[in-house]
């Protein structure tokens, strides 16, 4: 008996597809191959920052892959934006206290949620809690809000997926997270300069010994990141428009309010640390009362964590030589600030140890 065939049936031919539409997918996914093996290597921003700017994303993503590694095990844990990463060197403080430290600070770009997740992860991994949370943000990243971080920052979140991806999407939703999937996002600034002028893009791009190098010093100045020794504040902040209101989002509240608990949770002392200026700019910010304000809000999360230490280090580090810029430390003020930790530290642990009275 002849067979028949439903008039409705479909049989695919290759032959009548869209070939544009295939060689398409085809190129696309070439494309998002070779962002995905050289991704390292695209980390770059302005041509006249320092090298070391240039991986803000790979410096994160070494720090993520830290912080989820049960053999680390630090007795001071530093979090924060640039002002603490840049100006907080584990080194001194472990020459001068005895405890071990390491700096998961990382820039405002990145966010409190940033260093939200790296406590978080820090602390379900780890075998042994630390005794100590230093932690600090200068006064505009408080105000970044969940909107800001959407439209701006995105991309200097995408290395963070790794162990974070479901707290990524609930936070940020399922079409943000989507976009992880597509690494040349991530690099889209890169990509959009590499098409204007290729040439200045190519000259850039770093070898693979300064990669090494650069996550090499990750790991021996553990996450404490050095400006160079040229770096000097001429005094010459200009105001302008730089110096928003104090406010402070409830994006921020929220992931701040986390890791208080957190640290309350597990036993950590916390040590606020309000970030210093040079003395021109900080007295833009006393005159405007946002100092002021800043020191007020430390002091209302103190009503409610009362056993956290507020500390501002502006009367330290009080000489323009101190600083690299209007907002960093140099080398001169970072270990200035270590050495005032330590001796915060050091004098907690001298308190805690004394014999009570009877």
């Amino acid at each position: 008996m002849e067979q028949t065939v439903a008039k409705n049936s479909f049989t695919f031919n290759f032959n009548r597809s869209p070939k544009g539409f295939l060689v398409a997918l085809a190129l696309i996914f070439v494309f998002e191959t070779c962002n995905a093996i050289f991704d390292n290597y695209f980390y770059l921003t302005d041509k006249r920052t320092p090298p070391d700017f240039w991986f803000e994303g790979l410096r994160i993503k070494v720090k993520n892959s830290y912080s989820q590694k049960p053999d680390k095990n630090y007795e001071i844990v530093v979090l924060g934006d640039c002002y603490n990463m840049i100006g907080v060197i584990p080194k001194i403080i472990e020459k001068n206290t005895g405890l071990d430290c390491y700096n998961f600070s990382v820039f405002a770009k990145q966010t409190i949620f940033v260093s939200y997740l790296l406590f978080d992860n820090y602390l379900a991994e780890s075998e042994k809690k630390p005794a100590y949370l230093i932690i600090g943000f200068k006064p505009e990243t408080l105000s970044y809000t969940k909107k800001d971080i959407i439209k701006y920052y995105m991309p200097y979140l995408f290395d963070f997926k790794e162990g974070n991806i479901f707290v990524f999407i609930k936070e940020f939703g399922i079409f943000q997270g989507i976009k992880l999937l597509f690494p040349s996002l991530k690099h889209q600034e890169v990509l959009k300069e590499f098409f204007r002028n290729p040439l200045n893009v190519l000259e850039r791009i770093p070898g693979k010994r300064q990669l090494d190098n650069f996550i090499k010093r990750i790991t021996t100045d553990k996450g404490y990141y050095a400006r160079r020794a040229k770096d000097f504040y001429k005094g010459d902040f200009k105001v302008g428009n730089s110096i928003p209101n104090f406010e402070i989002s409830n994006f921020t509240q929220k992931y701040l309010t986390k890791i208080l608990e957190l640290s309350q949770k597990n036993n950590i002392k916390v040590i606020y640390l309000r970030p210093s200026m040079p003395p021109d700019v900080y007295a833009i910010y006393a005159e405007r009362g946002i100092a002021k304000e800043y020191e007020d809000f430390v002091s209302d999360l103190k009503t409610t964590y009362e056993d956290m230490v507020d500390i501002s280090p502006q009367d330290v580090l009080y000489n323009i030589d101190m600083y690299a810029d209007n907002v960093h430390l140099n080398g001169k003020g970072a270990q200035i600030l270590s050495k005032f930790l330590s001796h915060i530290i050091n004098g907690i642990n001298n308190k805690n140890l004394q014999p009570h009275a009877p």
